[in-house]
C-alpha cells in the first residue's frame, strides 16, 4: 500500500514508518523538520521511506495526497507548556496543518483513511478514572484545545465530505527514537537520560499516576485502528497509572539514580491534570492490547540509547 505519514521524523513517525517499511509498504515521509520539536535525521537512517521536507501549513501536492491508501497524520506541536507561553504557534501547526490535510483530501477526492493522532491532554483533570472516551473534553492548556480542536476537524470532514477518518488518543508514549533535551515532551524517557547521566531526578510529589505505554504497543495499536472498518474515537493507553515515583523505582532497578523532590512551580501547576490513566476497553475489543511491561520497556529504550547516545543528546 501507499503510506503518507507527516510529522514522520519525529518520535511516533519513525517508529511507525520503520515498522511499515519492514511490511514493504511504499512509505512517505512529510516533516519540516522544525527547531524544537521531536524529529531527529538519525530516526530515519538506515529506512526505505520516500522524505519530503515541507510544512504542511502550506504543503499543497493534491496528487500525492490523492495517491495515497492511508494517511497518518501525526504532525503536531506536543508541549503542554509551550503552547501556553506561545498559543499562537501551537494553534498554527496544530490546527492549521490538520486543516490543510483534510482540504487536500477533500480537493483531490481522496479515496484512503486517514489515521488522526490527538492526545490524553484533550480531556484535562479527570473526573473519574480509568477515562474513557466519552469522558467530557475540559483541557487545561492550549495544546490539549488545539489538538481536540484538530480532532473534531477530522471528525467533520468524514461526517460532510466522507473523509474516512480515525482519531486515536494517545497517552504518555515512551521509547527509542524520542527526543532526550528536556523533559517537556515524554517526561519518562527524560527521566532516562538523567539515569544514564548520572544526574538527580527532580519530582515534585511523584504521587501523581501516569499511564505510560512502551512505543512497539502504540504503533502496533495506529496500524490496527488504520485496518479497522470504525470511524470513531479511541483511547490507546496502557490502561493502568503508575505513579512517577514508582516509575522512578522501576527505573533504578536497571540504572542506579537518585532523586530529589522540589515544590511545583507555577507554570507546572496550571497544566498538570492530577492522576491519569485510560479506560481501553473499546480499542481492547478490535483487537488490540499492549504487551511491553513497563521494566522491559525501559529496558530496551536503555539499550537504544546506549547504541545511539550521540545522535540524541
Amino acid at each position: 500500500m501507499n503510506i503518507l505519514i507527516t510529522g514522520g521524523a519525529g518520535f511516533i513517525g519513525s517508529n511507525l514508518a520503520s515498522k511499515l517499511s519492514e511490511q514493504k509498504h511504499n512509505v512517505t515521509v512529510i516533516d519540516c523538520k522544525l527547531e524544537g520539536s521531536g524529529y531527529n535525521d538519525f530516526n530515519l537512517r538506515d529506512i526505505d521511506v520516500n522524505f519530503i521536507k515541507a510544512d504542511m501549513r502550506e504543503f499543497n501536492n493534491p496528487k500525492l495526497v490523492k495517491n495515497q491508501d492511508i494517511i497518518f497524520n501525526l504532525s503536531a506541536h506536543l508541549s503542554h507548556t509551550g503552547s501556553m507561553k506561545n498559543p499562537l504557534l501551537d494553534c498554527d501547526i496544530n490546527i492549521r496543518a490538520s486543516l490543510n490535510l483534510l482540504e487536500l483530501c477533500r480537493k483531490s477526492e481522496f479515496k484512503g483513511r486517514v489515521v488522526y493522532t490527538g492526545t490524553r491532554g484533550q480531556y484535562g483533570r479527570p473526573k473519574y478514572l480509568p477515562v474513557d472516551e466519552k469522558h467530557p473534553m475540559t483541557p487545561e492548556d492550549i495544546n490539549g484545545l488545539n489538538k481536540q480542536l484538530a480532532e473534531n476537524y477530522h471528525i467533520f470532514y468524514h461526517k460532510k465530505f466522507n473523509i474516512d477518518t480515525v482519531c486515536a488518543r494517545l497517552t504518555n508514549i515512551y521509547g527509542p527514537k524520542h527526543q532526550m533535551k528536556h523533559g517537556e515532551q515524554g517526561i519518562l524517557n527524560f527521566f532516562i537520560r538523567k539515569a544514564m547521566d548520572n544526574e538527580t531526578i527532580t519530582l515534585f510529589n511523584g504521587a501523581q499516576k501516569r499511564d505510560f505505554l512502551y512505543i512497539d504497543d502504540c504503533i502496533n495499536a495506529l496500524i490496527k485502528l488504520s485496518q479497522s472498518k470504525y470511524n470513531d474515537v479511541f483511547n490507546v493507553g496502557c490502561g493502568t497509572g503508575i505513579s512517577l515515583k514508582r516509575a522512578v523505582e522501576v527505573l533504578n532497578e536497571i540504572l542506579p539514580c537518585a532523586v530529589r523532590f522540589e515544590l511545583e512551580p507555577e507554570e507546572w501547576k496550571k497544566v498538570e491534570v492530577g492522576n491519569f490513566f485510560m479506560d481501553i476497553k473499546k480499542i481492547r475489543k478490535i483487537g488490540w492490547s499492549p504487551s511491553t511491561n513497563l521494566k522491559t520497556g525501559m529496558e530496551k529504550t536503555i539499550e537504544f540509547y546506549k547504541q545511539n547516545k550521540r545522535y540524541y543528546w
